[in-house]
């Protein structure tokens, strides 16, 4: 991360009435996230789309798109030189840019980011970026609960198969106290694919722990 406090020299408000970027987006993961969500229809009425000349346009976009891949997540380095380079604009033509009444940077403002390295941190951020992107890590977050939710119920509707194939009495099988007392331990104790050898000893070590006798080899998934 770079554009430490010291180097803040174009705002007149003090540092500390800057406001701390979203903790979310600190911490997201910037690999997993591959999808950007952007309202054209809004992004088409704005006075940068209807005032920018077109170069001033595209590099305005650039921001956003190369933002996206940033740590934290949609911000952008405040160092002049080092956004040139992200960009892939020479120095002298970013500078030009932002001389022009409408700017690539129009309403990014800045934020501070703690960093436990390197101290205090500031950085460019937009409003609708960081809306956008908190709306992505929050349809990705429910996503993977809905997967996982899933995934539990289709074990949980196996396991009697597993129980009975393992010789768990049928009259067992019948009580859902049970059946949910075991899949609650699988849970907790079993990782994995339920076949081969892990999945045989955590069967057994499970049959040991609730009682249940059996002389039954336990067979794979």
């Amino acid at each position: 991360m770079t554009g430490s406090v010291h180097s803040l020299v174009t705002s007149n408000v003090e540092v500390g009435e800057i406001p701390f970027y979203p903790e979310e987006l600190v911490q997201a993961e910037v690999n997993s996230h591959y999808f950007m969500l952007f309202w054209h229809d809004v992004y088409l009425q704005s006075r940068l789309h209807m005032t920018a000349d077109l170069d001033v346009e595209a590099a305005a976009l650039r921001c956003f798109f190369y933002a996206q891949k940033r740590r934290p997540l949609g911000t952008l380095p405040v160092d002049e030189g080092e956004l040139a380079t992200l960009l892939r604009l020479p120095l002298s033509t970013w500078r030009g840019l932002m001389k022009r009444e409408m700017k690539p940077l129009h309403k990014w403002s800045h934020y501070r980011v703690a960093d436990e390295d390197s101290g205090e941190e500031i950085v460019w951020g937009h409003a609708d970026v960081i809306r956008g992107a908190l709306h992505v890590l929050n349809k990705q977050g429910m996503r993977a609960a809905r997967s996982s939710n899933d995934a539990a119920r289709q074990r949980r509707r196996r396991l009697p198969d597993h129980l009975a194939r393992a010789g768990v009495p049928d009259a067992m099988m019948s009580n859902n106290e049970f059946l949910d007392d075991c899949h609650r331990w699988l849970e907790a104790n079993f990782q994995g694919k339920r076949e081969g050898g892990r999945w045989e000893a955590a069967l057994k070590r499970l049959l040991r722990e609730a009682g249940i006798s059996t002389t039954k080899q336990v067979p794979p998934g």
